[in-house]
C-alpha cells in the first residue's frame, strides 16, 4: 500500500506540473476525506492552543526526522503523522488542522491522504494523516504533555522488577558509543531499542518516532532506577526531554509484560 501511494503521488505531481513536494501538499489538503466522530467530545479552542505548541525549524518548517508528533492542551491531543517524512511546513499544517476543526467543530476528527483506507487502521497504513481527539485514547495512555522525570505506574499486569532490570541491561548498544540499537541482529540506530527478560519488556524510545540520539549512560540509567524504584513491580514509563532528534520529541523509558517478539531478521 506504501508503495502504491508513493506511486500515486508522484504520478500526480508530474500531471500536475507541481514545483515541489509543498506544492503537492497544498493541492492534496484540497481533497482531505475528513471524518468526524461525534461520540468522541473536544474543546476546539483547546484543539487551536495546541496546534500552537508544534516547534519548527527556522524556515517554518517541521523537522524532517519526525513520523508521529503530538501536541495536547486541555482536553484536546492533535498528532500529525507522516510516515513518509514529508516536507511539511507551518502554513500546510495549521491549515490542515483548520478543516478538520471547521468540519468537525467540538468532536474528533480525523483527515487521511487521499487514496489511505479509511476506518481505524493504525497509522502505519496512511503516509499522511492528521487526527484530533479527547485525551485518553492512546496506545500508552499518558500524553505529550506528561510531566518529565516523573514516574507513571500501572496498575496491572504484574511484573518483577528483577527481569526488568536484567532487561534494561541487555537493551543492545554499541558498546564502544553507547548509541542504542533496533536490535543486536540490525546494528543501526533507530527510534526505539528494546530487550525481553521473563515478565519484563523494556523500551527506550522516541515518542515523535524519531532516531534515538540520548546514549546509555549516567542519564539513562539514572531514569530507569527512577521508574524502577517508584513502579517497583508494576509497568511503568517515565520521561525526558531532549535525546530524540526530532525537535518535537522526547524520550521515553517503558517497563511492561511482553508485547511482541523482539526485532530479529526474518
Amino acid at each position: 500500500m506504501v508503495v502504491y501511494q508513493l506511486v500515486f503521488l508522484v504520478t500526480l505531481s508530474l500531471l500536475l506540473g507541481l514545483a515541489s513536494a509543498q506544492d503537492l501538499q497544498t493541492v492534496l489538503q484540497k481533497a482531505y476525506d475528513i471524518k468526524c466522530d461525534s461520540k468522541q467530545k473536544l474543546k476546539a479552542s483547546d484543539c487551536l492552543r495546541a496546534i500552537a505548541k508544534f516547534k519548527y525549524t527556522s524556515s517554518k518548517e517541521l523537522d524532517r526526522d519526525a513520523v508521529e508528533i503530538q501536541k495536547a492542551f486541555g482536553n484536546c491531543v492533535v498528532t500529525m503523522y507522516n510516515i513518509n517524512r514529508d516536507p511539511m511546513n507551518q502554513a500546510v499544517l495549521e491549515g490542515s488542522f483548520k478543516k478538520i476543526l471547521d468540519k468537525c467543530k467540538d468532536s474528533a476528527g480525523s483527515a487521511p491522504l487521499p487514496g489511505s483506507p479509511d476506518g481505524n487502521a493504525y497509522y502505519q497504513h496512511r503516509p499522511l494523516r492528521f487526527t484530533t481527539r479527547p485525551r485518553g485514547i492512546h496506545i500508552i495512555p499518558v500524553e505529550e504533555d506528561y510531566p518529565n522525570l516523573k514516574p507513571l505506574c500501572f496498575p496491572s499486569p504484574k511484573i518483577l522488577s528483577s527481569d526488568c532490570q536484567n532487561a534494561y541491561n541487555n537493551i543492545p548498544i554499541n558498546h564502544q558509543t553507547g548509541t542504542f540499537l533496533w536490535s543486536n541482529d540490525y546494528a543501526y540506530v533507530a527510534p526505539l531499542s528494546e530487550s525481553i527478560n521473563k515478565t519484563c519488556q523494556a523500551t527506550i524510545y522516541t515518542t515523535d518516532g524519531s532516531t534515538l540520539t540520548i546514549k546509555k549512560g549516567k542519564t539513562t540509567d539514572g531514569l530507569f532506577k527512577q521508574l524502577i524504584d517508584a513502579c517497583k513491580d508494576k509497568p511503568g514509563v517515565i520521561f525526558t526531554s531532549g535525546g530524540a532528534k526530532g525537535l518535537n520529541g522526547r524520550v521515553g523509558i517503558y517497563v511492561q509484560r511482553p508485547q511482541h517478539r523482539q526485532n530479529k531478521k526474518q
